[in-house]
């Protein structure tokens, strides 16, 4: 009987994600004694089906989801930095939001593609296709996508940034920081 180490395993699959961040695959664990989700290392994920959330985002103004996004995409961001600090140290930023964007993806919420990044300028556009908001009936102006991109460049960028929706064709939709596009 072989013996695997898991742990070796994960690592080696994270450093695969990370020098090639669209190979990402989703990995996740339930946490026995805490009972929660756990993603490529990252505690305190949950997985919620698409119908609660659209119950949920149907109850909450665009404001609250907004803030919703920016939090969960903060989080997120700040969690899997904190984990894999070594890791992502010497790592550029295109990488690490490409990294980032492909986590994100893996969450459900959209296919995330970077279109355009320079962080002296606080220049971000970033393409979704099919947003987590396109399934929904309401769609409140793309804020829980825009929220999520918020936090997540907020943190990576170290600015406070506000994403908005400024277009979309098909099912591909653009957002970029505001005021860039």
């Amino acid at each position: 009987m072989a013996l695997l180490d898991l742990e070796a395993e994960f690592y080696k699959c994270v450093n695969a994600i990370i020098k090639d961040p669209p190979t990402f695959y989703r990995m996740m664990l339930l946490d026995q004694e805490s009972k929660r989700i756990n993603t490529l290392g990252v505690t305190n994920s949950i997985v919620i089906p698409l119908p609660l959330l659209k119950e949920l985002f149907q109850q909450m103004e665009q404001e609250q989801i907004l803030k919703l996004g920016t939090k969960t995409g903060r989080s997120m961001t700040g969690a899997f930095m904190d984990e894999y600090s070594l890791e992502l140290e010497d790592i550029k930023p295109v990488k690490k939001s490409q990294l980032m964007l492909a986590l994100a993806t893996t969450q459900g919420w959209g296919e995330f593609k970077l279109r355009k990044l320079k962080p002296d300028k606080k220049v971000v556009i970033v393409e979704v296709v099919r947003p987590l908001e396109m399934d929904m009936p309401v769609r409140k102006g793309y804020a829980f996508t825009s929220g999520i991109l918020g936090g997540m460049f907020s943190r990576l960028l170290h600015h406070d940034l506000v994403f908005k929706h400024y277009k979309g064709k098909g099912e591909s939709h653009f957002f970029c920081v505001d005021g860039t596009e």
